[in-house]
């Protein structure tokens, strides 16, 4: 469907569950677990 151009990341459909492109309201909640992913993948690099 629809991509966002990831210039910083290899491949985000594989790395969030889902594609934050598929929401057309605001992402609340998904915002807190894309926050924490963030965190998460910074902390392992």
């Amino acid at each position: 469907m629809f991509r966002l151009p990831d210039s910083r990341l290899p491949t985000p459909d594989s790395r969030f569950p889902i594609p934050y492109s598929r929401f057309p309201t605001p992402i609340n909640p998904s915002q807190t677990s894309l926050t924490q992913l963030i965190k998460e993948t910074n902390s392992r690099v």
